[in-house]
């Protein structure tokens, strides 16, 4: 918590380049702290660093040093083709709600400031997209969805068979985070990216958002989503501006 709050300082993003001796205890040679820390976070969260403290809430930290565009670039842009983009670090804890708080809503967080912040196109990375969509559309689906079969089709595999002990997220903070996600997937990766979201099912899950939260401002950001995804697949005539998306 004290590194989070120190991470409000600009200055505190020289953790990127602030060159250490590596670290014996952790899994990699990384000789930056940025990474030193990464790497304390996964030991840590399966308690296989100290068995004492998972560590959980680092994300806060890491979601803080994500609006920072070096950062988010190093998260996103693997410096290996082969390689996952380190922001796929995050995504195994957005999910269930039996997580602790802290870690579901920093790593939701980390996604979405990185989403942002990012100054590349999201459409140059295209490794990064398809790693995302599952781990956003999961804490989002009921246990017991109105899918059509065909809609239920389009889902990973992994979506699809969830079963009754499935439990979505009901945190607003961590829906709010995974939410304004999609939106800027859809929004900054461009067509591809919008078709990639939409292939997976992304639809009809935010659409179940829609029907079944009240909260007014998540609701307005599930519009917004919808707009991108389904909007420029909807005629209009020429004197019709409002796409009528649910």
């Amino acid at each position: 918590m004290l590194l989070s709050n120190l991470a409000k300082s600009d200055s505190f993003a020289r953790l990127l380049d602030l060159k250490r001796p590596s670290v014996r205890t952790l899994s990699s040679t990384a000789t930056n702290a940025f990474d030193q820390l990464l790497d304390l976070f996964n030991k840590g969260v399966s308690g296989s660093y100290n068995p004492t403290s998972k560590f959980e809430y680092l994300p806060y930290l890491f979601a803080d040093l994500a609006k920072f565009p070096p950062i988010s670039t190093h998260l996103i842009s693997p410096s290996d083709p082969k390689d996952l983009p380190l922001l796929t670090t995050f995504t195994p804890h957005t999910s269930p709600p039996t997580l602790p708080l802290p870690l579901r809503l920093g790593s939701t967080a980390v996604i979405r400031n990185a989403l942002l912040s990012v100054p590349a196109p999201l459409d140059n990375i295209p490794s990064l997209i398809p790693h995302l969509i599952s781990p956003l559309l999961l804490p989002l689906i009921g246990s017991d969805p109105a899918f059509s079969e065909p809609e239920t089709d389009l889902l990973p595999p992994e979506l699809q068979l969830l079963g009754p002990e499935h439990v979505p997220e009901t945190d607003l903070q961590v829906l709010n985070n995974i939410v304004e996600s999609l939106f800027l997937i859809c929004a900054r990766g461009g067509e591809g990216a919008r078709k990639s979201v939409r292939d997976l099912g992304a639809y009809p899950v935010v659409r179940e958002v829609h029907v079944g939260i009240e909260d007014e401002g998540i609701r307005e950001s599930v519009e917004r989503v919808v707009q991108l995804l389904m909007g420029d697949e909807v005629e209009k005539p020429e004197d019709e501006k409002i796409v009528e998306i649910f």
